[in-house]
Formats: C-alpha cells, structure tokens, sequence
C-alpha cells in the first residue's frame, strides 16, 4: 500500500474528465492473410518479418476499405529485425502484434461511436493473469474441449490481482485488484495431423502471427476476438454515459491493462478427425491505482532503476519510479503534473520548485518495473 507524504499543488479542485474514445468498429467481412499481393492466392508466410509486415498492412487498406476511413489512415506495421523478432519469446510477440494493432487507429473516427479512437497499448504482460490463462489453456487440453470456461473466480480469487470485493459491476470496488472489462477471455485452436514426440509441443508455425491476425481480421474479427483486441474506455455499442472498458488510471499515462497469454499443445476430440491441436488462450484484466496496494508483475516491463535524478528546469508530466531514491533540484510548472515514487527516500532539493498551477505528488512505495 502506498504511502502519501505529501502534495503540492496550486490547483485546489482538481476535477478528472474522462475522454471517452470509441474502440474500431466490427469489420463486415473477415480479411485473408496475403503476404505477397504480386502472387495469385492468399501467402501464408507466417516467419519472416518481411512476409508478416506486408500481410498485415494489405490488412489494414482492406480494412480501410469498409469504413468511412481514407486510405493510408491505419497506420502501417513496422516489424523488428528478423534477428529481433526471433529472439522475442511468445508472450512477447503476441504483446508487440497487439499493441501494434491498438495504437495503429489512434485518432481515427469509425462514424459508429464517441470521437475517435484512444489508440492505447496494454501496459504488458502480467504473471498472475498469465498463469491463469496457461491453466486454462491446459484444462481444455486435458478435457479434450474447445469450449472457453469462465476466469472471472479465478481472477478473483487470486490474492495479486482480484480480491474479496470483486464482482461484475462496473467501475473500481473496494477491496478488488481489478475493474470489471468484458470480452477478457478467448479462445483459439489450430489442428492438424502432426504428431511431435510430445504431444504437447506446439507445433503451428508463427503461432502468435496467425492468432492476432484471426482475432483482428479474421473470423475473430467479426465478434469478440476484434472487441478484446482494441477495446479502449468504451467498449463496442457502448456510450459515453455508459461507458465499459479501459481506464487510464493505472501507472504512466498512455497505457493500460494488462494481459496472459495460454497455450498448449495435445491429442484433440476424436471428432476432428487430426492427430494434433494447439490451444491459444488470451486474458487481460484493468488494473487498479498503484495507492491501492495490489501486487502486480510485469514479465515484459523494464526493470525499475536504483537511482533517479530529476533536475531539468521543466520536469516533463508523468510518473517517475526508483527502487531506491529519486534525487531533484528541478522544476515542475504550472501546465504538467508530476509523480515521484521511491520505495526509500524522495528528496528535493532547495531550488526544487513547483509553480503556480503545477500538481506535484511524492510518496514510498516498492517500484518492481518501470510502467
């Protein structure tokens, strides 16, 4: 739980406006992934980043094409180095291509909602919700099942990110490590007739590609698998007098929520009739104010560091986190806020400054990971 030592501040009603953005609208027909638009047929190059890359943007002028949007409006994916991506684990590929898709429509109006779109990314890939996503991945294996269950007990009933208060209502409730989100959870399978010598080895190729592109394109695009993708603070239908997403409360801003990844491979129903099926699982969950004490863990976040100093004479709007002190003789002025968090001391220099207007906040708190 975090400490408060102090606030200083020239703004003594400090009001929150939330600005509600729409999240893209349902696509009217799903989007074949194409890799090479020079060859005749749909390419299925799942590996190279090249190949990938060029799938993905002929995605989006598709996707352009069925909205009020102007060509060239979603902007294009810039994959990393082939040597990059191949080093990236998988929790880390799926939270690039995600984030990839929610920030490429920042800004773009779909006429179907509350202005345009917030465009935010996931803050990263959290261990609780991952390993609830896992567990989940492995039942439906050892069920032989494609059928998606619940989380919502078990998220709540994690002691790191759900709590006693937790519920379906809307908004933040007391004593719950996360706020209510809807299409938290999906589920995706590929099969075919491999036969690894563990039959729990995944064996699709660019797995992470073809899930994110199914959820955002493909059959996935034309229900909840496109709403849990880019879902922002109004979720799909939704209003900004009845507003059920994600909210900007939770570390820096301009990120938000966290997500799990599941898979795992093994022997599918009799009824498909293949020998081999790889069970993709995808959670997230919105994270509360760091005061209110939840432990999260960021697995894909940078490490907090030791020591901070901030001595700029206009100390930039933010968070500002150190896992033992932050050092300051600057100046925060009066159009930014500013936060400084150390889990052992904040110090601040006597020529340390905050001017008329400005909103500064320090306090004690344990830093794990840079937001």
């Amino acid at each position: 739980m975090q400490k408060l030592i102090f606030l200083l501040g020239y703004l003594f009603l400090i009001f929150t406006i939330n600005s509600y953005a729409q999240t893209p609208a349902l696509l009217s027909s799903t989007i074949a992934y194409d890799s090479n638009q020079s060859q005749f047929g749909n390419q299925s190059g799942y590996l190279a980043v090249s190949d990938i890359q060029a799938a993905y943007n002929h995605a989006r002028r598709m996707e352009e094409l069925q909205f009020c949007i102007p060509t060239n409006s979603i902007t294009n994916l810039v994959m990393p180095t082939q040597s990059v991506w191949n080093a990236m684990n998988s929790d880390e590929r799926f939270l690039f291509l995600i984030n990839a898709e929610r920030t490429a429509r920042a800004g773009l109006n779909y006429c179907v909602g509350d202005g345009p779109v917030a465009g935010l990314p996931f803050t990263g890939v959290e261990a609780n919700i991952d390993n609830i996503a896992q567990a989940h991945a492995e039942e439906l294996i050892a069920t032989q099942s494609t059928t998606s269950i619940s989380q919502a007990s078990n998220i709540d009933a994690n002691p790191n990110i759900g709590g006693s208060g937790c519920n379906s209502l809307k908004g933040m409730q007391s004593n719950c490590c996360h706020t209510f989100v809807p299409f938290s959870v999906y589920r995706i399978y590929f099969t075919s007739d491999d036969t690894p010598a563990n039959s729990n080895t995944i064996t699709t190729p660019g797995i992470e590609v073809r899930s994110v592109f199914f959820l955002v394109y493909g059959s996935g695009a034309l229900g909840n698998g496109r709403k849990m993708i880019l879902t922002q603070n109004i979720e799909p239908g939704g209003s900004s007098s009845n507003p059920c997403g994600f909210v900007d409360d939770y570390g820096d801003n301009g990120d938000e929520g966290f997500i799990g990844i599941g898979m795992q491979g093994g022997i599918p129903n009799p009824s498909f009739n293949r020998s081999h099926i790889d069970m993709v699982i995808l959670s997230y969950f919105d994270p509360v104010p760091q005061e209110n004490g939840c432990n999260y863990s960021c697995t894909t976040c940078d490490p907090c560091m030791a020591n901070v100093t901030l001595n700029s004479n206009s100390i930039a709007s933010g968070n500002y986190q150190a896992s033992n002190s932050i050092n300051s003789a600057g100046k925060v002025l009066g159009s930014n806020t500013v936060a400084m968090s150390a889990s052992n001391f904040v110090s601040l220099n006597e020529t340390f400054e905050v001017k008329n207007g400005g909103v500064f906040q320090a306090s004690i708190d344990a830093c794990y990971f840079r937001l």
